[in-house]
Order: structure tokens, then C-alpha cells, then sequence
């Protein structure tokens, strides 16, 4: 029996690095029988609640998040750190300053405790970048060398660890969720005809967020782009936050969610009929809920994966300084469906959107056999993690 610890950004309120988690817990699981899983998580609840029906978990350590630091489960960490086989970080996009300053130094620290306490490293599935500062790029270059095994979810982040100096072998697969859809089997579909709305219009999903700042003109061209589209093709507009945490720094906790907030913004520019899914969801559900639509439009990442492993047209919104969206996009030859925030043109907008519902079983036939190409990238990743997790010693 092998003790698996999964340290990521789990139980942070990101849609997206739930729906990492639930697919390691998975895929980790039908591969090393027998394997047992402590989990790193800012909400053990949270944590608890989404992994409830996975009888494998054995612990759940608490670390508080932002003001609730000094109310971790400091003696949990350690125990898991000594008690565990292996230490898992990732996947996500987790050794990245853009955004903030502190995930870098942080899963840093992860790396080094794990090899102070003697334990197999693994980086899996990670996104690298952007590393804007010197001192990222030397702590991110400390710990993919402290790792026995790397794994990146895309090319660009492969180039961006050996531009670094990391040099020992990175294998460059796909972002874990890519698999998420295939693991739940049936309880997909279940969801989904439990989230049916009818098909008598098209539905227009839209996941938006505010990380970094954008204009309000920007934000008027996409009400602008969304409103003609509902006018025009008689769309549902359906709001999809996938940040469900409050800003804990410099908000009250209870506040509603960041992207909630994001979402109220952009809804009280819009003329048309829109509605926005304030209450939290589960990965499960919000594939299930993304599935059902015609049509994803996405600032965030995990956004367009659940649509592009849906058969869901995506078209992608991203910033001029983030790479991620692009690199996929790129990678599924879409690059013509990427749009800056930074710089939208409503009526350049409107014409894709419009191109793409019109096209709609064009564009799913054209991206099917790509997204099966990027499950097979994902499933050798854990191959690899699977086949490493059984060596031992380490």
C-alpha cells in the first residue's frame, strides 16, 4: 500500500483545481491499487465534501489561507510528510507570478519539505509562467530540480523550465481534466439530464473574471458583442463562476465570490436577458452544466477544457501578460478564437460568435479528434506517475 500526499491550490474555491483533484484522486486511483491519499487543502470541508465518495482519502490537513494562516494544521503537514510514500504537486498552473507573489516560494517550501523528509517528489501536470521576477525564476528552478519526476501540461512550460536552467528530463502532456468527463462515466449524464434547460433557444455559457484589471470600455464591448448576439440569435446568456472564494485580503470573508462579483459587473452592462449561477457548484456540475450549453466563452482555462472535453465550442478571453489560454488554444489550432481583454473590438467579437453558433457541428467535428489527442497526452502522464509511484526505492 502506497501513501500518496497531493498538495495543489485544493480547497481554495477555484473550480478548476477542484476539478485537478478529483481527476488525480481517479486516475491515481484505478491505476496503483491499493493506493491511500492524504490531501493539502485551505478548506477541509470543502475538501471533505468534494471527496466524500472516495473511500481512499485517508487525511485531510487544513493550511489557512491568507488571514487564517496561523490557524493550520501544522502537526497534520508534518505527519503527512512523514507518513506519506510519495509527495504529489500539482497539477494547475502553480509555479506562476502574475497574478501574485506567493506561489512560487510556497510550493517551493512543499518541494523542499519533501525531500528533507526523504519522500519521492513529483511534479505533475504543472503549468510554469509566467515567472516575471528573478527570484521566481531561481525558487522554480530549485524546485523542479529537487523533483524525481516532472510532467508539464504544456510545451510552452517544458521550454520555460530549460530556459531556466532546469535540466533533466520533462515529459509535456495535458491538463488532467482533460480526463474528467471519461472518469465520471455515467454520472455525467445523470448530471446533465438533471440540468437540462431545453434546447428551444441556444445558451451562451460565460466564465469571466477580474485577476487582473481591464477597462470598462473592454467590458462594454463584450456587453456591446453579447447583447447583439442575444438580439440577433435569440441566445440565453448564462453567467459560470469558477472563482467561488471571496478576496480574503481585503474584503470581508463573507463577501460573495470573485467572479460573482466579476459576473455582476459585466451582467449590469448587458441589456438582455442574462442569468448567473451564484451558488457553489462541484466540478461534476459544472461540467455538467457546460455540456448542456451551445456555445463557452472563457477567461478561465478549466472554462474552455470542460467545454473542449463536452464537445462545446469554445472562444477564449484572456490577457495580453497570460500565456496559458493561448498555449491551448494554439494547441487545438484555434488561435483565431482567442481575444484580448485588453483590446476588444465589439464588432470583430460579435462577427466569431456568430461564425461559430452558425458552424457549431463544424467546429465540434473539427476539434474532437484534437481533444482526443490531448487525453491521450494526459492519460501518459499519469501513466508515467503511476509507473514512478510503484518504483521503489525512490
Amino acid at each position: 500500500m502506497i501513501k500518496i500526499f497531493l498538495i495543489g491550490w485544493f480547497g481554495a474555491g477555484n473550480v478548476g483545481d477542484e476539478a485537478i483533484l478529483l481527476t488525480e484522486l481517479l486516475a491515481i486511483r484505478n491505476r496503483i491499487k491499493g493506493a491511500r491519499f492524504y490531501i493539502l487543502s485551505f478548506d477541509k470541508e470543502k475538501t471533505k465534501k468534494l471527496t466524500g465518495e472516495i473511500s481512499e482519502v485517508e487525511r485531510i490537513i487544513e493550511l489557512g489561507a491568507k488571514k487564517r494562516f496561523f490557524r493550520s494544521d501544522f502537526r497534520g503537514l508534518l505527519s503527512a510528510f512523514k507518513n506519506s510514500d510519495a509527495v504529489v504537486i500539482g497539477g494547475g498552473g502553480i509555479f506562476q507570478d502574475l497574478y501574485n507573489y506567493y506561489p512560487v516560494p510556497f510550493f517551493t517550501l512543499m518541494a523542499l519539505m519533501a525531500r528533507l523528509f526523504r519522500k519521492l517528489l513529483v511534479l505533475h501536470a504543472v503549468g510554469i509562467g509566467p515567472l516575471n521576477k528573478l527570484i521566481s525564476r531561481r525558487l522554480c528552478r530549485t524546485a523542479a530540480g529537487l523533483a524525481h519526476m516532472i510532467s508539464v501540461r504544456d510545451f510552452e512550460s517544458k521550454e520555460l523550465l530549460k530556459e531556466i536552467g532546469v535540466n533533466k528530463e520533462i515529459h509535456a502532456a495535458a491538463d488532467p481534466v482533460f480526463l474528467l468527463r471519461d472518469l465520471l462515466g455515467e454520472k455525467i449524464e445523470r448530471l446533465m439530464d438533471r440540468h437540462k434547460t431545453g434546447k428551444e433557444r441556444p445558451t451562451v455559457g460565460i466564465c469571466i473574471q477580474n485577476l487582473l484589471s481591464w477597462s470598462r470600455d473592454n467590458k462594454q464591448a463584450l456587453a456591446a458583442a453579447l447583447d447583439a448576439l442575444a438580439r440577433e440569435r435569440n441566445t440565453r446568456l448564462v453567467f459560470i463562476p469558477f472563482g467561488v472564494y471571496p478576496d480574503g485580503w481585503f474584503r470581508k470573508e463573507d463577501t460573495e465570490p470573485i467572479d460573482v462579483i466579476a459576473s455582476k459587473e459585466l451582467a449590469g452592462l448587458l441589456k438582455s436577458e442574462h442569468s448567473i449561477m451564484t451558488s457553489h457548484t462541484t466540478p461534476e456540475e459544472t461540467m455538467a452544466v457546460i455540456g448542456g450549453l451551445d456555445l463557452v466563452i472563457s477567461m478561465r482555462l478549466h472554462g474552455i477544457i470542460m467545454g473542449l472535453s463536452m464537445g462545446v465550442p469554445v472562444l477564449a478571453l484572456t490577457y495580453a501578460d497570460e500565456s496559458k489560454i493561448s498555449n491551448l488554444m494554439k494547441r487545438v489550432g484555434r488561435e483565431e478564437d482567442v481575444f484580448h481583454v485588453n483590446d476588444l473590438d465589439a464588432e470583430k467579437l460579435l462577427s466569431r460568435l456568430k461564425a461559430v453558433l452558425a458552424r457549431n457541428d463544424e467546429f465540434k467535428r473539427d476539434l474532437r479528434e484534437k481533444v482526443i489527442h490531448l487525453k491521450r497526452e494526459a492519460e501518459k502522464s499519469f501513466e508515467l506517475l503511476s509507473g514512478r509511484l510503484s518504483l521503489s526505492p525512490h
